[in-house]
């Protein structure tokens, strides 16, 4: 065999070798964060109110009953996948957020389980700060709304009763309009519910994707499977997708915790 022969073979040897190890070391999850200090109080209540959309009133019923808690503060851990630069991405994230009013959110893609890099995106005070892509500045006006509708979004469902600034507006028997308060006014999301099982399918909504676009586009938010936990019925893995793509991420919740001190992580995470 010929020396170029041997070079060739043995460099081919080597990017299989490689592609299998990269490959293995994108389908290992990620390691789980350690627990998040505090616990769940027991929980105030409010009333259901009268005069919701039918939808609306039957989703509530299913998930809380008559009863709605009143939810401050929630921090939650994560893990699933995104979809960047063409590669699907392993991810863990950890989140706090000041029930509508804000989030600060730590998002990690790994490999072989472990982080490669630590990404900070949050909305506070109605700004936005996103580190994934780099070169976004802060404050800016199409990404101030694309973060606060997605802050809305991922809110502990019951906010929408419990803050007097949301409203829910009919549609038919299997979708309502759910009415936000947003930087530059309101927006709002179509939201559906399921037929059969009364729960909420997804919400979606106009929504800026990139600074450079001229005009927003549809994203939606998908609700895959819902888990009762402490006598609550709520929503455990997600999706996010703009429209005509594939979800460009899935994520399940691992632990989940309400009305506790999130500001030691704000303080710990604060650029």
């Amino acid at each position: 065999m010929s020396i170029t022969l041997r070079v060739i073979i043995t460099i081919i040897c080597i990017a299989v070798l490689l592609f299998g190890v990269g490959y293995w070391g994108f389908h290992v999850e990620p390691k789980p964060y350690d627990p998040f200090p505090g616990s769940t109080p027991n929980l105030s209540t409010v009333p259901l109110p009268s005069g919701l959309p039918a939808p609306v009133e039957r989703f509530y019923r299913t998930t809380v009953g008559d009863r709605i808690p009143v939810i401050e503060t929630g921090a939650s851990s994560l893990h699933g996948e995104m979809r960047m630069f063409g590669l699907r991405l392993p991810l863990r994230l950890r989140a706090v957020q000041q029930v509508g009013q804000g989030y600060y959110q730590i998002i990690e893609p790994t490999f072989f389980g472990r982080p490669m890099v630590t990404w900070l995106d949050t909305f506070w005070n109605g700004s936005a700060h996103v580190d994934m892509p780099p070169g976004i500045p802060d404050n800016d006006p199409k990404m101030n709304q694309a973060s606060n509708l997605a802050m809305w979004a991922a809110c502990t469902p019951t906010i929408f009763l419990t803050d007097p600034r949301v409203r829910w507006e009919p549609i038919d028997q299997t979708h309502a309009r759910l009415v936000v308060p947003a930087p530059a006014g309101t927006d709002s999301f179509t939201v559906a519910f399921n037929a059969q099982t009364g729960l909420m399918q997804y919400m979606e909504a106009l929504r800026w994707k990139d600074r450079a676009d001229a005009a927003q586009r549809m994203w939606r938010f998908t609700f895959l499977e819902w888990e009762r936990s402490g006598g609550l019925l709520l929503p455990t893995t997600y999706s996010a997708t703009w429209e005509g793509e594939q979800p460009w991420m899935q994520v399940h919740k691992d632990e989940s915790l309400y009305n506790v001190d999130i500001q030691p992580f704000i303080t710990a995470h604060s650029r």
